[in-house]
């Protein structure tokens, strides 16, 4: 994956990354959250948004138009990469906050399917049913793991 990305930090606790996204809108602070959701299949949320300094929490509905979507998914995309090197068993479950977040998620993974599809294994929700991932089919989800 040769594209540009933001540099991640983590602080205090390993399931939390963070970036500065610099674009027209100024800096933005953006937070990475990997949440267990489930001990026993080891499934984590993958949860995703702006840090709002007033209220101490991540907005994941927020649009920030910061001119620099593909650097961010990026930026996600490494950080995922990173989670999944630290616990190589975890399953991680991926869907937008909005339909078109979703949609966006499924782009990015569609740009860099041949090459994700080396090291992990994607599998998309859609009737009601896992299934690998393929481009052209609109999912509502999205689950990664190790291969």
């Amino acid at each position: 994956m040769d594209a540009t990305r933001y540099v991640l930090t983590k602080d205090y606790d390993p399931f939390i990354y963070q970036f500065i996204s610099n674009g027209p809108r100024g800096d933005i602070k953006k937070i990475i959250q990997f949440q267990l959701i489930d001990l026993e299949n080891n499934l984590y949320n993958l949860a995703f948004g702006d840090w709002n300094e007033l209220t101490k929490q991540m907005d994941d509905l927020v649009v920030s138009n910061n001119h620099d979507k593909q650097k961010v998914l990026t930026t996600v995309a490494f950080a995922v990469k990173d989670f999944i090197e630290n616990y190589p068993n975890a399953n991680i479950f991926a869907k937008g906050s909005t339909h078109v977040r979703t949609r966006v998620y499924q782009i990015g993974i569609s740009l860099f399917l041949e090459e994700i599809s080396n090291y992990y294994r994607i599998l998309g929700y859609v009737d009601d049913q896992w299934e690998l991932f393929e481009t052209g089919v609109n999912y509502e989800s999205f689950l990664l793991s190790k291969k």
